[in-house]
């Protein structure tokens, strides 16, 4: 640690300026961003800064503390952020040294987690960049070390160079990262005789490369850069290049703006035009690349000098395709207006906090602001905040985030919603994968996960294309025929539509198809849609009251058919189950309800029916056997290597298997759960989603319980033995969330 004591005799000012320990965060290429912003702590006794009444608020965060000259990154696949090492209030302890902790903030559950180990190392002045490739977060500086954090296994381990050579030791160096290279890159570095020298570090190889530098180009640390992925380019601006120490040391801080083009390998100078908007000079700042705009941009940061101290709580945006560059030299017309300060509105950080960490959501397109201290001139644990801000950047408007402080168990299961009805689920043989669409607290939504069974993980991918509008109950199903997940009608806000969706599960973009012919089944709210492997096409049914008929799609020509119902038919109903038989090639169904004006209005349905698409022939069973009560909102699976259907869930209390008959004698028999699991209790799952995995040979049920927000993965693996039912029904420990 580097201290600089300064001092002015004079009677009427004694500035001691003490621990300058400053951190600049890190930059993706990707713009998946962490910027580590850094932090200083100042007596002063000459004219100290107010502080604002309207404060952040400080939560008491035990295994965190209020801490500054941290790291912050998003991970967009598990829609969490991370938080390493820093300085301040840790543990109860002020000033004390930095922390070994990797702070996880679950943004879907508000909720705080720390990881730490004992090869976790002491660090503060260093960034922080997340690799979407391998889901990896890696951390440079303060040390002359890199180190990896796996976020998937919760692992760190220190990357040893294949050749053994390393970047002279620095901090307060952003990291600027071009995740198609897999590179990142750092200039200069520390504060009172900051470095000059420009490094890249490859990840695949494990490999530090020295690059070329401009000469004219001043030394500096605590600036801003992020990678522009667009153009190839790495940005820098701003920082500290010294102290002039005439008078008080004051900092020599830059308003510069560089870039370093990776295909030419030369630095470039935008030149400043006296008639265009500018940053003023500032450090302890950081940027971000938005590839949505193509825009590099620079939030924030921190100035002295003679007459006083300088807060910028602003927002500057760089238009990186309005220069023109030949020999440094910038050919822009003067009235381009490259530099463009982004007015916002809300709950914004206020003037005097500072060197907070920063990152940018560039999936969402969210800013996120944590930490840093509140005021100047004030040492104890109020100089610290642990506040959490959001800035929504295409509404320009920020909030403050509300979370919870109280420490969770680290095995504590991650689901994508609190409280669930109205999401769906399909099972992908091929793959392997559970899909799960819909929304918490029986909202309509437009989430996707996915549960993979070979590796126990679920997570949320980053969707693209034609994402659905937000909606509950619709239909859904996988096709074999094409591999790819198909979405119908549903609930959208009380109204139903004719909206129908494919999602491929290698691009992970959903397509709205709007082409096809023939009469697609409208107003749907709790249809049932399963895929038939003999003829390729899926069957809709039920989900209105206008009519019984069943509705095919026909995935070799794009078309639907409406199959007008026959004479005798299943009464209509909504939020029952279907399964495809595929030993004998029919659809059954099972339960319900349906709405009439006779008390209680809601009627639940117990009947089963099977339809033979050949005949377009209904015909009602009667099995013998334990048979199930009637009930809506419950799932069912077909097991195909039993060849059998299993219902569970809501009002079903156990779980039922039905047995299609070959020679006449269909039966149910039933399968106890246990009482944590069923329904006795008040407790049964509710409207939960289901899928039989045929890797496993288990039903997999997801949902809340009754009476609760609480949500778990179950497993129900029955077998036959001889004259009972062995079942092993048990909940299902998920892995850490990723994305592929």
């Amino acid at each position: 640690m580097r201290v600089i004591g300064i001092y002015n005799m004079s009677k009427k000012n004694l500035i001691f300026l003490a621990i300058l320990i400053l951190v600049v965060g890190t930059l993706s290429g990707l713009s998946i961003v962490g910027i580590n912003i850094a932090t200083k702590v100042v007596r002063q006794q000459l004219n100290p800064q107010p502080l604002n009444k309207m404060r952040w608020d400080l939560l008491s965060f035990p295994n965190l503390g209020l801490i500054e000259q941290t790291a912050l990154i998003y991970n967009p696949y598990n829609n969490k952020l991370y938080t390493y090492g820093g300085w301040g209030n840790i543990g109860g302890k002020v000033n004390s040294m930095s922390n070994t902790m990797m702070g996880i903030y679950d943004i879907q559950r508000g909720v705080w987690t720390a990881k730490t180990g004992e090869n976790f190392p002491y660090l503060m002045e260093h960034s922080m960049i997340f690799n979407p490739q391998d889901k990896k977060i890696y951390i440079y500086g303060s040390d002359e070390e890199v180190y990896s954090y796996d976020t998937i296994s919760d692992t760190l381990v220190k990357i040893e160079p294949t050749d053994g050579v390393k970047p002279p030791s620095r901090n307060l160096s952003p990291l600027a990262f071009d995740v198609s290279s897999q590179k990142f890159y750092i200039y200069g570095g520390d504060y009172y005789n900051p470095l000059s020298d420009f490094w890249s570090f490859d990840i695949r190889a494990k490999r530090w490369q020295q690059l070329p530098t401009n000469p004219s180009m001043p030394g500096r640390g605590w600036h801003a850069a992020a990678f522009d992925s667009t153009h190839k380019r790495v940005y820098i601006f701003g920082g500290i290049n010294g102290f002039n120490c005439r008078e008080l040391c004051v900092p020599q801080t830059l308003d510069d703006l560089w870039y370093f083009d990776v295909t030419s390998q030369q630095w470039m100078k935008i030149n400043k035009d006296d008639n265009q908007l500018w940053p003023e000079a500032r450090f302890i700042t950081n940027a971000f690349y938005n590839s949505a705009t193509q825009k590099f941009t620079v939030v924030g940061g921190f100035n002295w000098d003679l007459n006083g101290n300088y807060f910028y709580n602003d927002i500057w945006e760089y238009d990186t395709n309005a220069e023109i560059t030949a020999n440094g030299k910038n050919s822009a017309s003067k009235n381009s207006a490259s530099w463009q300060k982004i007015e916002t509105t809300g709950d914004k950080p206020k003037g005097t906090a500072r060197k907070y960490a920063v990152a940018w959501d560039d999936i969402h397109k969210n800013l996120y602001i944590y930490g840093g201290d509140a005021k100047a001139g004030q040492e104890g644990p109020t100089s610290y905040v642990m506040n959490l801000r959001l800035l929504n950047y295409p509404q320009k408007n920020w909030k403050q985030i509300s979370f919870k402080t109280d420490s969770v168990n680290e095995n504590e299961l991650k689901y994508p919603y609190r409280y669930t009805c109205g999401v769906r689920g399909a099972w992908s043989p091929e793959h392997q994968k559970m899909y799960i669409f819909g929304e918490e607290m029986c909202n309509a939504g437009n989430n996707l996960w996915i549960y993979e069974a070979g590796k126990n993980h679920l997570y949320k991918p980053a969707v693209s294309g034609d994402i659905p509008t937000p909606r509950k109950w619709p239909g859904m199903a996988w096709s074999s025929f094409d591999k790819k997940l198909y979405l119908l009608s549903g609930a959208i806000y009380g109204q139903e539509d004719i909206q129908f969706y494919s999602f491929n599960p290698t691009t992970l973009q959903w397509n709205h198809i709007t082409n096809s012919t023939g009469n697609i089944p409208s107003n749907l709210n709790g249809p049932t849609m399963v895929f038939n492997p003999v003829n390729n096409k899926l069957y809709v049914f039920g989900g209105t009251s206008l009519n019984t008929n069943i509705y095919t799609y026909d995935l070799h020509n794009n078309h639907w058919e409406a199959i007008p119902a026959p004479q005798v038919s299943p009464h209509w109903r909504r939020y029952h189950t279907a399964v495809w038989d595929t030993l004998r090639n029919k659809m059954i169904i099972y339960g319900g309800t349906y709405l009439d004006n006779i008390p209680p209005y809601w009627h639940p349905l117990g009947d089963i029916w099977e339809y033979t698409p050949e005949t377009n022939q209904w015909t009602e069973i009667h099995p013998s056997g334990n048979l199930p009560p009637p009930s809506a909102y419950h799932a069912a699976v077909w097991d195909n290597s039993t060849n059998t259907m299993i219902i569970a869930g809501n009002a079903l209390i156990d779980a039922y298997r039905y047995y299609p008959s070959l020679n006449g004698s269909p039966r149910w028999q039933k399968i106890p759960l246990a009482s944590q699991f069923n329904a006795t209790t008040n407790n049964g799952l509710f409207d939960p989603v289901a899928a039989w995995d045929s890797l496993n040979k288990r039903m997999i049920f997801f949902g809340n319980t009754i009476n609760s927000q609480e949500r778990d993965f179950w497993s129900l693996s029955p077998t036959t033995c001889a004259s009972k039912i062995c079942r092993n029904e048990e909940k299902i420990n998920i892995g850490t969330d990723e994305i592929e």
